[in-house]
């Protein structure tokens, strides 16, 4: 993710605009969804950066919640936050970040020289 940015509210999904390896283009920089390309055990990690902001953020397995994380980022501080999950992914699934569908937060994500935001997920076995 090249540049900081405030989510719209409850639900907005993440969208990591550089990509450093997509295997079988299998992540949307334009939508932010990655679609599997084989079934298999696969591993998804995210590290979210925030500024003076609350966050909640899910990670999704098509409508199904796999993950979440929660920072909150006090006075004028700079917080990070990151998840990890390995799960089952059948061919075509859809996984990708979103801001929790329940919190009202105006999710403040801050990717600067002291650090980005980032969303990796790769097939561990299949």
């Amino acid at each position: 993710m090249t540049a900081s940015f405030t989510t719209k509210g409850p639900g907005t999904k993440f969208i990591f605009d550089t990509v450093r390896t997509n295997v079988h283009n299998a992540y949307d920089k334009t939508t932010g969804v990655y679609t599997a390309p084989e079934s298999g055990m696969y591993v998804f990690n995210w590290v979210i950066r925030e500024h003076k902001s609350q966050h909640s953020v899910e990670l999704m397995l098509n409508s199904e919640i796999l993950g979440v994380t929660f920072k909150r980022a006090e006075g004028n501080d700079d917080a990070s936050v990151s998840g990890t999950v390995v799960v089952s992914v059948r061919k075509g699934d859809s996984v990708f970040l979103r801001a929790n569908h329940k919190a009202d937060y105006k999710h403040k994500i801050h990717n600067n020289i002291h650090g980005r935001s980032s969303f990796s997920g790769w097939r561990l076995c299949g």
